[in-house]
C-alpha cells in the first residue's frame, strides 16, 4: 500500500443500507459488480446509469452510448435525489472520477459517494514540466507528447485534474532513462 496521501483507494462496492435511494453508475465491467447487488436484492430502491463504453447494453439498467449525456443525466438528476441517497460509481479510475466530481458538484459529501476499481488500471497522468495530459498510461516511464521529456508516473494523484503527476526521470544524469515496466495494464 502506497504511503502517498493523495493515492486513491478503493474497495469492493458495500450497500449502505440506510440509504434513501441508492444511485448506480458503472462503465464497462462495473456493471457485473452492481449486478450482483441489484439481483441479490441488497439495494432498493435504485436508479442505474451506465456508459456501455462499446460493451453490452445492461438490462437493468438505462445505458449510454455517449459519455457525455451519462454526464448531462448525472448533472440534471443528482441534485434532485432525495437526502440521504447514496452513490455507487464502478468503472475505471478515469471514469470513476469524472463521475465523482459531478456528484461532489450535484452536494454529495464523500462520504456519500463510493468507488470500486474495475477493467484496465491505466492511468490518466499530467506532464509536470507542461502539463499535457495523457490518457490510457500503462507503463511507469513514457515519452510526454507536449514537451518531449521521458517522464516517471508518481502515485501522486490530483482529484482536481483528475490525474497522476509525472516527472522528468533523467533530471539527474541526462540521457539516462530507466527501462519501461506495464504496471498499470
Amino acid at each position: 500500500m502506497s504511503t502517498i496521501k493523495s493515492r486513491p483507494t478503493y474497495a469492493p462496492l458495500v450497500v449502505q443500507p440506510m440509504s434513501s435511494l441508492h444511485v448506480f453508475v458503472t462503465s464497462g465491467e462495473g456493471s457485473e459488480v452492481v449486478q450482483k447487488l441489484v439481483t441479490a436484492g441488497l439495494a432498493s430502491p435504485y436508479v442505474w446509469w451506465h456508459f456501455t463504453d462499446g460493451g453490452a447494453q445492461v438490462e437493468a439498467a438505462v445505458n449510454f452510448i455517449e459519455q457525455g449525456k451519462l454526464w448531462e443525466m448525472m448533472e440534471r438528476r443528482l441534485p434532485e435525489c432525495p437526502a440521504g441517497s447514496h452513490v455507487y460509481l464502478a468503472g475505471n479510475e478515469q471514469f470513476i472520477w469524472s463521475a465523482a466530481l459531478r456528484a461532489r458538484g450535484a452536494g454529495f459529501s464523500r462520504e456519500g459517494v463510493s468507488t470500486e476499481l474495475t477493467g484496465s488500471k491505466a492511468r490518466r497522468v499530467m506532464c509536470a514540466h507542461c502539463r499535457t495530459l495523457h490518457e490510457s498510461i500503462k507503463h511507469t516511464v513514457f515519452r510526454c507528447d507536449g514537451c518531449g521529456l521521458w517522464l516517471g508516473v508518481r502515485d501522486h494523484y490530483s482529484r482536481l485534474m483528475q490525474a497522476y503527476l509525472a516527472g522528468r526521470v533523467d533530471a539527474e544524469v541526462h540521457g539516462e532513462i530507466p527501462k519501461p515496466e506495464e504496471l498499470y495494464a
